[in-house]
C-alpha cells in the first residue's frame, strides 16, 4: 500500500510543478506587458514635451527677430529726425553771430565747437569742480581747434596743472615748456617756470630745479612769483640772486587772470 502512494506521489509532481511554473511564467507576463505600457506612456508624455518646448523655442525666436527688426526701423527713424535737427544748427549764422576771432577757424579739425570761448569756460568749469579728466580733454580740444588764439598759452598751462594735480610729473613738465616754448613771453611764462621748479624738485632734479626759479627772478622780478622762487632756490641750499634793479615790471593783461 505505501509502496503505491509513493508511486503516485512521484507521478503527480511533474504536473504540480509543471502548474506551479506556469503560472509564475503567466505574472511575469503580465509584470512585463505592465512594463511595456508604462515606457509607453513614459516615452508618449516625453513625445508632447518635447513638442511643446520646441514650440516655446520657436515662439521665442520669432519674438527676437521681430524686436529686431522694430529696433532697426527706429534706429533709421531716429537717425532721419537727427539729421532733420542738426542740419538747420550747422547751417548758415544768425544774426548776432561773434566774430570770427571767436569762431572755429575754416582749417579746425573735423568736431571742433562753433565758439572757442564756450569751450574754454566748460573747461575752467570742469576743472574748478573737480572734473579734472572732463576738463584735460576740453582744454586739448581747445588747443586743437584755436591753437592760435589768445587763451591758447592758458590752455596749454591749465593741461599742465591738471598733470601736476594727478602727479604725472613728466607729462606736467612737457606741458610747461609747451607753455614756454609754444608761446614764449605770455602771461603764464613766470607761472610756467615755477611749476618746472616745483616738479623738477619732486623729481630729484635740484640743481635744474633753481635753474628755473632763477629764471623766474631775473627774467620776472616783479611778479607776485618771485619771492617765492626766491625763497625755494635758499630751500634747495643755493644762493638767491638780486633780482637786476632795471628790469621793468610785467603788465598783467586781462586774460592772464582767466
Amino acid at each position: 500500500m505505501f509502496r503505491r502512494l509513493c508511486v503516485l506521489a512521484l507521478a503527480a509532481a511533474p504536473a504540480v510543478a509543471f502548474a506551479a511554473v506556469s503560472k509564475e511564467m503567466q505574472e511575469l507576463g503580465r509584470d512585463v506587458a505592465m512594463l511595456q505600457d508604462a515606457v509607453r506612456q513614459l516615452q508618449q508624455s516625453q513625445d508632447k514635451e518635447f513638442a511643446a518646448l520646441s514650440t516655446l523655442m520657436q515662439q521665442a525666436i520669432d519674438a527676437a527677430n521681430r524686436a529686431n527688426t522694430t529696433a532697426a526701423a527706429l534706429q533709421q527713424n531716429f537717425s532721419q529726425q537727427e539729421t532733420k535737427v542738426v542740419t538747420p544748427v550747422v547751417g548758415p549764422p544768425a544774426a548776432g553771430t561773434p566774430p570770427a576771432a571767436a569762431s572755429a577757424p575754416p582749417g579746425a579739425s573735423a568736431g571742433c565747437p562753433p565758439y572757442a570761448k564756450d569751450l574754454y569756460d566748460n573747461a575752467q568749469r570742469d576743472r574748478q569742480g573737480g572734473k579734472l579728466d572732463i576738463s584735460l580733454q576740453e582744454f586739448g580740444d581747445y588747443l586743437r581747434c584755436f591753437g592760435s588764439t589768445d587763451l591758447a598759452p592758458n590752455a596749454q598751462y591749465f593741461i599742465g596743472t591738471i598733470h601736476f594735480a594727478q602727479n604725472d610729473y613728466p607729462t606736467a613738465l612737457q606741458d610747461f615748456d609747451n607753455v614756454l616754448e609754444k608761446y614764449s613771453d605770455n602771461n603764464k611764462t613766470p607761472a610756467a617756470l615755477f611749476y618746472k621748479g616745483e616738479i623738477l624738485v619732486k623729481m630729484g632734479r635740484r640743481t635744474d630745479a633753481q635753474k628755473e626759479y632763477r629764471d623766474l627772478i631775473q627774467r620776472f622780478p616783479k611778479d607776485t612769483l618771485a619771492p617765492q622762487a626766491c625763497s625755494r632756490i635758499v630751500d634747495l641750499g643755493y644762493h638767491c640772486p638780486t633780482p637786476p634793479a632795471h628790469a621793468p615790471a610785467k603788465k598783467r593783461t586781462a586774460s592772464a587772470r582767466q
